[in-house]
C-alpha cells in the first residue's frame, strides 16, 4: 500500500506525461525501483540518500530526452516534475551524478552501492531490457 503513495503522480505530472506515455511508463519504473529501497520514504524527501536517487532519475529523464530529441522536454519541466527551485537545480544534480558516474571514488561505500545498483536498474528501464 504505502508504495501506491510514493508512485502516485499529481495532476501536475500527469500533464507533463500527456502524449508521452513511453516516458509516464519508464518513470514509474523508475519510481518503483526507488521504493523497493527506500519502501517508507518518498521521492520528494530531502534526504541525502533520496536525492542522489531523484538526481540519478532526472539524469535518466534527461538522457531519454536526447535520445528522443524531445524539443518540448526541457530542465524546467524536469523541475516541475520533481518539485524543484528552478531548472538550474536539475542542471546541478544531473552534473552531480554525471561527476559521479566518472569518478565513482567521490561517493562513499554506501552511496556507491546504492547509486550503481540504480543505475544498473535504470539503465536496463531506458534500454526497453525489462
Amino acid at each position: 500500500m504505502e508504495s501506491l503513495k510514493i508512485n502516485y503522480i499529481e495532476p501536475v505530472q500527469e500533464e507533463f506525461f500527456k502524449g508521452k506515455e513511453n516516458l509516464k511508463i519508464k518513470y514509474n519504473k523508475y519510481l518503483n525501483e526507488f521504493s523497493k529501497l527506500y519502501p517508507e520514504e518518498n521521492i520528494y524527501s530531502l534526504q541525502y540518500d533520496i536525492t542522489l536517487i531523484r538526481d540519478l532519475i532526472m539524469y535518466f529523464l534527461y538522457q531519454e530526452k536526447i535520445k528522443k530529441k524531445d524539443k518540448t522536454f526541457n530542465l524546467t519541466v524536469l523541475s516541475k516534475l520533481f518539485k524543484q527551485n528552478s531548472h538550474t537545480g536539475v542542471k546541478y544534480g544531473i552534473d552531480k551524478i554525471e561527476g559521479y558516474l566518472k569518478n565513482p571514488k567521490t561517493l562513499n561505500t554506501k552511496h556507491k552501492t546504492k547509486i550503481f545498483y540504480l543505475f544498473y536498474k535504470y539503465n536496463r528501464i531506458i534500454n526497453g531490457d525489462c
